[in-house]
């Protein structure tokens, strides 16, 4: 699809005190799994809570890039289902996603999106 050559890592918690704790988080992160990876992976990690994952879940959010491939890990606080609402949103209208890497119709990728997972639980 694109070029982009690095891992981008969604980390949700419940609750974030501020902006100082939000980069802490983000700079421990990455310096651990940089150590775990041998500095193999170029990461991107973003550290959200739950308000500001629900901010970012808008349409034409930065979440939006989602509908181009996500896995999820692990989740504790039922993100998969808000991912998954989102998709249904996108789905519904022409969205385009443009960036440096090139130019698709996130519409119709979050369509292809929904049915594979809704393949894969049956």
């Amino acid at each position: 699809m694109g070029h982009g050559r690095d891992l981008d890592i969604l980390v949700v918690v419940n609750y974030l005190e501020d902006l100082k704790e939000k980069i802490s988080l983000e700079e421990k992160i990455i310096e651990y799994l940089n150590r775990l990876f041998n500095y193999f992976i170029t990461l991107d990690v973003h550290v959200l809570d739950i308000r500001g994952l629900d901010k970012n879940m808008e349409v034409g959010g930065f979440l939006s890039g989602l509908a181009l491939g996500y896995g999820v890990v692990y989740d504790r606080l039922d993100i998969e289902e808000k991912i998954l609402k989102m998709l249904e949103k996108l789905k519904e209208h022409s969205y385009i996603y443009v960036n440096r890497h090139g130019e698709w119709n996130i519409s119709k990728i979050a369509k292809i999106t929904l049915d594979m997972k809704k393949k894969n639980k049956t």
